[in-house]
């Protein structure tokens, strides 16, 4: 028999039906719970595009509710946002921090291409897969230190990854690992200083010194075969689900233009030979934000316009696909509709009074 309560009007109120209401409603909390959590953050590689959008990529996260990671990384310009924020900088503080960076501090000019080639040559074409060219026309001794004033321990969950030839190497809290075609080889049980394997991870070939670690020359980590945003070193390394990864990639795909720079990229850094194999996106939740008002990746005399663009783009780009993906609905969804009208609204809703460490 079905107990009744009376209303205080003609209709009745079915006890099983309220308990069956309730229990929907928390297992659709327990749900939205499981959505937010385990999720792995992949930020890929693009100098300044990368670094200013994948902030505002991470605000829109963190505004979702995705609060805590399963794993936090990144390469080239995306493991320098991803490395901030994973050593406990919070999004909103993040975002006023990249914007008000002079990046030029962060690189020292110490020579011209024109000499960097002529130090270079003459070059016989059978030996340049062995000798890949360690210099640059900049340093990256700035950038290290930024690293290291704000996170001065590894995080827990961060991960970067550089080259080294026909190698991957993958630094991690738990030790550093060397790979190949399928093969794992732990060459250090500790971290490597945090800042050394930024820079390793942003080392331009040609652009940016190489960086030296265990006897290893270490380059670009956006020259791996797993492409601009490794995301499959994230299921291979820290087994995880495809539908499980937000990537965050301003690369734009692998345009002609992009893949002469990275055939060039390869030679200088004596990986010709590696082939290239991309994941196949369709199943991760895959940010790619717009950023056409800038120039090349190593542009570094931006005016706070173009970085509150850049930001504004990455933000605007994520709230769209976490929103695809059911991770950002209802009053959020609406709130950050409303903040990615301009910068100034998203200022205003989401970072102001939010900004101290």
């Amino acid at each position: 028999m079905v107990s009744r309560i009376n209303t205080g009007s003609s209709r009745s109120f079915n006890h099983s039906r309220l308990e069956e209401l309730v229990m929907n409603a928390i297992q659709d909390h327990d749900k939205n719970a499981t959505n937010l959590s385990n999720l792995h953050l992949v930020c890929g590689s693009g100098g300044t595009r990368a670094f200013l959008t994948g902030a505002g990529a991470i605000l829109a996260c963190d505004t979702a509710g995705v609060k805590t990671w399963k794993s936090i990384g990144g390469v080239s310009g995306g493991s320098i946002i991803s490395a901030l924020y994973a050593g406990g900088m919070p999004a909103p503080v993040l975002v006023e921090q990249v914007i008000s960076y002079d990046f030029a501090t962060l690189f020292s000019k110490t020579r011209t291409l024109y000499e960097l080639i002529r130090s270079n040559l003459p070059r016989r074409p059978k030996t340049i897969e062995r000798r890949a060219i360690r210099e640059g026309i900049m340093k990256s001794d700035g950038l290290g230190a930024i690293i290291d004033e704000h996170v001065p321990d590894w995080p827990e969950n961060f991960w970067t990854m550089a080259v080294s030839g026909k190698y991957h190497i993958l630094f991690t809290a738990h030790g550093v690992f060397q790979i190949h075609k399928g093969r794992t080889t732990r060459i250090s049980d500790k971290p490597a200083p945090l800042g050394l394997a930024i820079r390793a991870s942003c080392a331009v070939p040609g652009i940016m010194e190489s960086i030296e670690y265990r006897g290893r020359q270490l380059f670009d980590g956006a020259l791996s075969d797993y492409g601009d945003c490794p995301t499959g070193i994230v299921q291979r390394h820290f087994m995880a689900p495809a539908n499980r990864i937000v990537a965050c990639d301003v690369s734009g795909g692998m345009t002609r233009q992009r893949r002469a720079l990275f055939a060039v990229g390869r030679l200088i850094s004596g990986r010709i030979s590696q082939k290239l194999n991309p994941n196949n996106r369709t199943a991760e939740i895959f940010i790619a934000p717009r950023v056409e008002h800038l120039g090349g990746s190593l542009e570094f005399s931006l005016t706070r316009k173009q970085k509150e663009a850049a930001v504004l783009s990455g933000f605007s780009a994520a709230v769209d696909q976490l929103a695809r993906s059911g991770l950002l609905s209802g009053d959020k969804l609406a709130l950050c509709r409303e903040a990615s009208r301009s910068y100034e609204d998203l200022y205003r809703l989401l970072i102001a009074g939010n900004t101290a460490e």
